[in-house]
C-alpha cells in the first residue's frame, strides 16, 4: 500500500511540474540562439578569471612533455592534435619544445588567445575535425578539460576515433576535474555552467582500455606544494587537498623496450599527485595522531 501511495504521489507531482513548465514555455519569449551563443565573449572572460593565467596553465601542462617528446623523436614531423584547444597554452608549450601541433575549438573568443600567439588553430567542431583525420597521422591527441563538457556516448566515440588516428605508439591525454576531491566534486565543478557531470578516474581510465589502448595511467594533478609536504592529514585535508584535477594518459600500442628512453620510462613509472589512499598511508606511517 505504501509503495502504491508513493507511486501516486510521484506521478501527481510530475504532472504538476509538467503543467508548470508548459505554462512557462507559453509565457516566455522565444530565445534567440544566435544572440545567446558564445560569440559575446562570455566564456573567454570566464576562463580568464577562473581558470588561471596563461603562464600558470603552461606550467601545469608541461607535465605531459616527457610523454610526448620521445614519440615526437620517433616520428619527426608528425603533429599533436589538441581538441578543444581554447587559448592554446598546450600548443604554445609544444611549439616551445619544437613539436608541431594543431588545435581546434568552436569558440572564436577562446581562439583569440591562440591567434595572438601565432598558433596553428581552427574554428570548428572538434569531434567532426577528428573524424576527418587520416589513420595513423598524430603522435598525440589531447582533450584538456573537454570530456566533462560532452555526453558520455560522444566521449566513447572520441576515444575510439583517437585510437584510429594515432600512430601505433601515440598517446591520448584526457584531463578533467577530479571528483575524488570533495570540494571539486560537490561545488567547484559546477562553477562552469557548461559542465555536465564529473567523471571518476577509474571510469575514464576504462574507456581507452575498452577501445584497445595498450596502456593507461592516472595522473593526479594541481595539488598544492603545502599539501604535498604535509606529514599528517586532517579531516579537512581529506575533503579539500586531494589533487583537484587528474588526467588519463593512454598509449595506443606497445612500444619495443629498446625504443623507450629513460625519460619516457620515468614518466610512465612515476606516481603523480595526492589520493585518498595516499593520505591514509601517510597518516599510518607517521602515527594516527598529530604530535
Amino acid at each position: 500500500m505504501r509503495n502504491h501511495l508513493n507511486w501516486v504521489a510521484k506521478n501527481s507531482a510530475e504532472a504538476r511540474l509538467k503543467k508548470l513548465l508548459d505554462a512557462q514555455k507559453t509565457s516566455l519569449p522565444a530565445v534567440d540562439t544566435e544572440k545567446s551563443s558564445v560569440k559575446d565573449g562570455f566564456y573567454r572572460a570566464f576562463e580568464d578569471k577562473f581558470r588561471g593565467t596563461r603562464e600558470e596553465i603552461k606550467r601545469r601542462v608541461r607535465v605531459y612533455l616527457p610523454f610526448v617528446m620521445p614519440i615526437a623523436a620517433r616520428h619527426p614531423g608528425v603533429s599533436v592534435l589538441d581538441l578543444g584547444c581554447g587559448r592554446g597554452e598546450w600548443l604554445e608549450v609544444l611549439k616551445e619544445a619544437e613539436i608541431e601541433g594543431e588545435g581546434v575549438d568552436q569558440d572564436a573568443g577562446m581562439l583569440e588567445g591562440a591567434h595572438e600567439q601565432g598558433l596553428n588553430v581552427y574554428q570548428g567542431d572538434a569531434i567532426a575535425f577528428l573524424q576527418q583525420q587520416p589513420s595513423g597521422t598524430r603522435i598525440c591527441i589531447s582533450l584538456m578539460h573537454v570530456v566533462e563538457h560532452i555526453p558520455f556516448d560522444v566521449l566513447r566515440e572520441v576515444v575510439s576515433e583517437a585510437k584510429r588516428v594515432l600512430v601505433p605508439d601515440g598517446i591520448l591525454i584526457l584531463e578533467t576535474p577530479n571528483p575524488e576531491n570533495f570540494m571539486v566534486g560537490s561545488c567547484n565543478f559546477y562553477m562552469d555552467p557548461t559542465h555536465r557531470n564529473p567523471l571518476p578516474p577509474p571510469l575514464l581510465a576504462f574507456v581507452p582500455e575498452y577501445y584497445g589502448f595498450e596502456k593507461t595511467k592516472i595522473l593526479r594533478l594541481q595539488e598544492t606544494e603545502e599539501a604535498k609536504n604535509k606529514a599528517f592529514f586532517s579531516m579537512e585535508d581529506f575533503l579539500t587537498n586531494i589533487s583537484p584535477d587528474y588526467s588519463i594518459v593512454a598509449r595506443a600500442s606497445a612500444v619495443p623496450e629498446q625504443e623507450v628512453n629513460s625519460e619516457e620510462a620515468a614518466a610512465w613509472n612515476k606516481d603523480y599527485g595526492i589520493s585518498f589512499s595516499w593520505m591514509v598511508s601517510q597518516n599510518a606511517s607517521n602515527g594516527s595522531t598529530k604530535e
